[in-house]
Order: structure tokens, then C-alpha cells, then sequence
């Protein structure tokens, strides 16, 4: 990052930028505030093509403030509008009784009819309608609210504006009995808002067009066909909330040039890192509109108003709003996420059909159609062009962008791991990883590591590629709270693979490579790492001024990693040789499901002291020749036993039973590899790789 002058910074900062519209969604407050507002009023006639709309986006993409700015245009017209584009082309001529509710925070089905009616007598005052809130205001059942208030709304007829129309149903998808209730209640709700004669114009928004698990009859009113008309992909609405490129650089034009001369960058430059972070968002059928979060975009900029002297950054604020990140763990942990759905995620490998959003009456909402609904996925583009029926077409998803991308996957990862491994390993894991990044405990970090990554490929059950470890890597350094870009998912053998961090100041960089099974020998290893470390040497981009790097090689076969080194980069050592420390790594034990050991099947006795203490016993017990051992079993054997009369004194996991039916079962194994009648010569690493095979079928 190139530096700003001081003097540049003071000029900037002289020159004042209007505060942006944040955290407010009350237009009239916008107006009067006189904070920067993105003109988006323009499309807002032609909704009024339908009587009745509804219109699905993800949270804190202006769907509330849409529905203020229809609130003051149908309750007082266009007087609030002046400057803005729909002030000319506005079509009514009348002003009408709004009645604008929002059902957030309705979630408690014990309460949610009551409070409902509570909330609908408040908006018939709001909406002038002062004697139908007389007459309404202590009334806790809908039938008998809509009876009180059919007759003044259908005389002067009226408009309704519904906000967040699914939230007591999403605030309940951990339970079913409170989701039904709460479902049971909108439909009252909607079937008596149907009976109303005289409603010049509906609008509903929401995040989700439908639910899971409840009966097509529930949400009915929602069904497209009917009277209730769904834009949500259309592409004539494809851009009614959200910024597209065009408005951001009309809109924040100043910000961008401040943001970018705090920044070092060019105006191209940082225009490419916004749009890598923020942009990609799209909801249209003919994937036509790529868009921003305006929340994203106007908390960014917001930065560069109320710290001038401060690099602003790029950080995830659409996921950190509204506990964005835990509601994403409970929801995802509810659903039993998989490591299938994000590998699938990352490389644009889930596809949606688009009658999906659609037909609940021939399909039950699965999540990577939630998830795109949600925000955290998009639609990328459409996989069968020219499909003669819309709702036949199939759409690839993937992360819109790097906001989404590095917490979703995060969360995914550990939720998704903690399923697989048990919540209580998962967690003293990756506490023990994060503790040895900190100490650059190498030996620790790594036997983390690969715990962590020998479950990524069980669970995934196929060949990984150098990018896809290098991703669950990351991931795994996330999960323990380091922070590291995700990468996207390439392969990447022939280029950089590398990994920074930032860490009580101490370990920057990783760079991981893989072995392949073709050439797996010490030799090719150690000199797959020299190469490695030359090319960290070399660089002139300013990496090598970095404290400490990590070299890790990665064993194709194993899965795992089998050998590290540390570098110490000083700028001070860089005329000389690096001084270094490295060393080999025991291979970790497969690991078996939590899900597997709670449905019966036996467990495995996963005891990496033991797996130590075996591959220490046959380096001690064979003969050393470079890379060749030889093994006697019965001596191993031994051994085995003498280490195994120690633990049975010792309080730990196992039982003596345990341990014998281990030892007896242990041996018997080895018997297969050595022959019983003389010593066997073998490759050490390929004696290593056979004794952990071993263990993982015995403990």
C-alpha cells in the first residue's frame, strides 16, 4: 500500500463530505437529515402495473425504506419528493389510507395474533384513520379487527404496505411447532386481507417466498398465479433496491477519490477491490443486474467521513449487522450443513432451478435456494440458455463476493466440522491451533493442522486438489479465530499458494505445496521445499520483509501434511542464508464421524499419544539404513505390550480391557505387513503410512 502524504491527508480532510444515509430507513428523516440518498424512485410507478406485489430481497437492501418512500407517496403525495426522479411521474391524483406494518419481532406464537392486532390498530392511526384506532385498540383477535375495520376501509378504500413478511416464520426454523403456529396466524391474516373490497394496491417484501415444511395451503396467498403478483426475479425489478455500478461511481464519486488516495490505489484499482468485496449481488432471471449492498457500500464510505486520516476498511458489514454470523451458525447447524454444500458453493457447482423460488406446491425448499434467497448466494448465470420454460431453467450459485464469501465459509467450515468431529474435539482443536500459532509452536500447529484436515477428507470423501487444501487451510486458521483471506477455489500447482497471517506480529505467511504420490520420497520433499523457500526469498513485493514464513508439504497420499519449515525473513538476514527450523510429521489417524459413532457403529479410539508412541517404538526397534528400516514384529510387538501395561495403571481413556483387545488386535494387523517368520525390509515412509493405516482400523 503506497503511502499518503500528511499534507494530502490535511487537504482531504478539509474539504467536508455529506454524512450517508445509515441505519435510517424513515424517508422523511432522510430527507430532512439531508445525508447523501441514492435516487432509486424512478422504477417506483411501474410497480403500480399490479394490485397486488410481493418482492423478496435479502436483509439491509433497502426494502423497508422502499416502502416509507411508497408510504408518504400514496398518504401525502409528492411533496417529500422534489429533486427526486418519480416527482414527475408519480400517476395518482388522490392520497389514500396507508396502513404500513412490519412484522419483525412478531415471533412468539403465544403472543403473535395479539401483537399483530396491537400493531395493525397503531398503523390505522398513522393512517389518519383516528376512530378505526378508537375502535380497534384493545381488540387481540384478527376476525374481529376485520370486521370492526372493513366498513372505513372499504369506503374510502386503502393501501397496505407489509414489511418483513416472513420473519416470524425465519425466526423459528429451530422450531417447527412455533413455525406451523406463527404460519397458521399469516394466513388468517392474509386470507382476511383478501376478503377487503377496494384496496388500491398491496406490497409485500420480504427475504424468504416461501418455508419449508409447511403445507402449499399456508402460504397460499404468496402462490404466484393469483392475485398476489411475484417480481422478485423479474428483470424489469431486477435493480428496484441495491446500487449498480453506475450509481455507485455517480453517487460517491468523492468518496471514491478519497478512499483510494487514503489507500494508495488508483481509482481503477480500488473500483476493482470495491466491487471484489462488495458488488456481485443478483436476483434476475436473465442474471442481467449485478448489484451492491447499500448498506455495505454506505458503511464503507461512511468510513472516510468519520475518520479522515484513516485507511478505511474493507470489512463485512452486511454479515456483521444484525448478528448476521451467529443467526447464519444456527441456522446452518439446524439444517446439518455439509462440507459437500460449500465445496459446491465455491465452485459455482450448486444449481437451482429456477421454478424452485416458485412451486412450492412440487417442491420443498432446500437451502441453497434459502441461501439465495438469504443473500449468501447469487445467482451467476444461467446453465441451460434457451430453455423454453423459465421455470425449467437452472441457475449455477455461488458468493456474490468476498463480504459473504470469507465469513459464510468460516461459519460453514466450523459448523460443518463440529457435526463431523464432535463439538468438544472440534473446539479444543482448534483452541490448541490457536494457541501454537501465537507461540509458533510449529509441532503443535501442524498435528492441529492435519487433525483438521484429515476430516475435511473424510468427510468430503474424494481427492482434494492443492487449492482446495490450501482453502481448508484458511478455513481452519479462521476457525480458530486467525485471520486470513479465503482463497478462492483454484487449483493452484503451478502458482503461489499462499496463506497470510497476522498474529501477535510473529507468522505472516504460509506457503503450502503438495507432493504428489508419483514422486512421495524425503529427497523430492525436501526439495519441493527449497524451491519454496527460494522463490519467498526472491520476491520484490515487499513479502520477504515479513517476520517468519511457513513452508508445509502436503503428501498426496497421506492427505495430510508431512513436513514443515520455519523461516526466519528478517530483513537483516536476507544477505545470508535464512535461519531455519524443520522437521518431519507422524501422520494423524483417520477420524469417524460423530454422526457414524451416534448411529451404532463402533468408534474409533482416536489417542494420538498412542499413535507416537507406536511409530516411536518402530523407529527404535528396526535398524536405520538412509530411508530403508528394517521391522521385527514380535520385537514391536513387545514393546507394544510394555507401553500398554503402563497406561493401564495410568488414569486415562481407556480401560485394561480396552487396551488389551487393542494391543492383541494391534498386533495381529502388523502380522499382515511383516511376515511372522523374519524381519522384513521396508521404506520408512512407507512403513509410517502402513502403521497409521493399521491404527485407523483398530483404534
Amino acid at each position: 500500500m503506497a503511502e499518503t502524504s500528511s499534507l494530502s491527508r490535511q487537504v482531504g480532510a478539509a474539504t467536508e463530505l455529506p454524512s450517508i444515509t445509515l441505519g435510517n430507513s424513515d424517508f422523511p428523516l432522510i430527507r430532512q437529515d439531508g445525508t447523501l440518498f441514492v435516487d432509486k424512485t424512478a422504477q417506483i410507478p411501474r410497480l403500480l402495473h399490479y394490485k397486488k406485489v410481493f418482492f423478496a430481497r435479502p436483509r439491509r437492501f433497502g426494502k423497508t425504506t422502499l416502502a416509507s418512500m411508497l408510504f408518504e407517496l400514496f398518504m401525502h403525495g409528492t411533496e417529500q419528493f422534489e429533486g427526486l426522479a418519480v416527482y414527475d411521474t408519480w400517476p395518482e391524483t388522490q392520497c389514500y389510507p396507508t396502513i404500513r406494518i412490519s412484522f419483525y419481532g412478531l415471533n412468539q406464537p403465544e403472543t403473535f395474533e395479539s401483537m399483530l392486532c396491537e400493531k395493525l390498530a397503531k398503523a390505522f392511526k398513522k393512517a389518519g384513520l383516528d376512530e378505526l384506532y378508537d375502535r380497534t385498540q384493545s381488540i387481540t383477535q384478527l376476525g374481529a379487527l376485520f370486521v370492526a375495520a372493513q366498513f372505513d376501509l372499504e369506503a374510502r378504500g386503502s393501501v397496505w404496505l407489509i414489511d418483513e413478511v416472513g420473519y416470524p416464520l425465519e425466526a423459528n426454523l429451530d422450531h417447527r411447532s412455533a413455525f406451523e403456529a406463527n404460519a397458521k396466524v399469516l394466513q388468517k391474516f392474509f386470507a382476511h386481507l383478501r376478503d377487503l373490497c377496494n384496496v388500491r394496491f398491496l406490497f409485500v417484501t420480504g427475504i424468504l417466498r416461501y418455508q419449508p415444511g409447511v403445507r402449499v395451503s399456508d402460504w397460499s396467498f404468496l402462490l404466484p398465479g393469483q392475485d398476489i403478483i411475484n417480481i422478485s426475479m423479474n428483470p424489469a425489478y431486477a435493480d428496484l433496491v441495491g446500487y449498480t455500478q453506475a450509481e455507485v461511481e455517480a453517487n460517491f464519486d468523492p468518496y471514491i477519490e478519497r478512499a483510494a488516495e487514503l489507500l494508495g490505489m488508483s481509482r481503477e484499482d480500488f473500483l476493482e477491490k470495491l466491487k471484489l468485496y462488495y458488488g456481485g449481488f443478483c436476483f434476475d432471471e436473465d442474471t442481467s443486474a449485478a448489484l451492491y449492498c447499500p448498506w455495505s457500500i454506505n458503511s464503507f464510505f461512511q468510513q472516510v467521513i468519520d475518520n479522515p486520516d484513516v485507511d478505511p476498511s474493507f470489512a463485512n458489514f452486511w454479515m456483521n449487522s444484525a448478528g448476521g454470523s451467529q443467526a447464519l451458525r444456527s441456522f446452518l447447524s439446524a439444517r446439518h450443513v455439509k462440507l459437500d454444500l460449500l465445496e459446491q458453493a465455491l465452485g459455482l457447482g450448486l444449481q437451482v432451478r429456477a421454478g424452485d423460488f416458485n412451486d412450492p406446491a412440487k417442491f420443498e425448499l432446500e437451502l441453497p435456494v434459502i441461501m439465495v434467497q438469504a443473500g449468501y448466494l447469487t445467482l451467476k448465470k444461467n446453465v441451460t440458455p434457451g430453455c423454453p420454460s423459465y421455470n425449467r431453467a437452472w441457475y449455477a450459485c455461488g458468493f456474490p463476493n468476498l463480504e459473504v464469501a470469507a465469513p459464510f465459509t468460516a461459519v460453514a467450515f466450523a459448523v460443518a466440522m463440529a457435526a463431523y468431529m464432535g463439538p468438544s474435539n472440534f473446539k479444543q482443536i482448534v483452541a490448541e491451533l490457536k494457541r501454537a500459532v501465537r507461540a509458533l509452536d510449529m509441532a503443535t500447529m501442524v498435528q492441529a493442522l492435519n487433525a483438521l484436515l484429515v476430516a475435511v477428507g473424510s468427510e468430503l470423501e474424494a481427492p482434494l486438489t492443492e487449492g482446495q487444501y490450501h482453502t481448508y487451510l484458511s478455513l481452519s486458521l479462521r476457525a480458530a479465530h486467525i485471520g486470513c483471506a479465503v482463497p478462492a477455489p483454484t487449483d493452484t500447482n503451478q502458482g503461489r499458494s499462499e496463506i497470510e497471517l497476522a498474529s501477535s506480529g510473529k507468522l505472516r505467511v504460509i506457503a503450502l505445496k503438495r507432493l504428489t504420490a508419483a514422486d512421495a520420497s524425503p529427497k523430492a520433499c525436501l526439495a519441493l521445499t527449497q524451491q519454496v523457500q527460494d522463490q519467498l526469498l526472491s520476491r520484490s513485493d515487499g513479502r520477504c520483509k515479513e517476520r517468519h514464513a511457513v513452508v508445509l508439504v502436503l503428501s498426496e497420499q497421506e492427505g495430510q501434511i508431512v513436513y514443515w519449515r520455519l523461516l526466519s525473513l528478517d530483513q537483516a538476514e536476507r544477505k545470508h542464508e535464512p535461519q531455519f527450523s524443520e522437521d518431519w510429521v507422524e501422520p494423524w489417524p483417520l477420524v469417524e464421524s460423530e454422526a457414524a459413532a451416534s448411529s451404532g457403529e463402533t468408534a474409533p479410539l482416536i489417542n494420538p499419544m498412542m499413535l507416537k508412541a507406536t511409530l516411536s517404538f518402530a523407529h527404535h526397534l528396526a535398524d536405520r539404513a538412509d530411508d530403508v528400516v528394517t521391522l521385527d514384529p514380535a520385537m514391536l510387538a513387545r514393546g507394544m505390550q510394555s507401553y500398554a501395561a503402563k497406561l493401564c495403571n495410568e488414569k486415562g481413556t481407556y480401560s485394561p480391557e480396552q487396551i488389551k483387545d487393542y494391543v492383541e488386535r494391534y498386533i495381529d494387523k502388523v502380522k499382515l505387513v511383516a511376515s511372522p517368520e523374519k524381519a522384513k525390509v521396508f521404506d520408512r515412509a512407507y512403513l509410517e503410512q502402513q502403521l497409521v493405516a493399521l491404527l485407523t482400523k483398530v483404534l
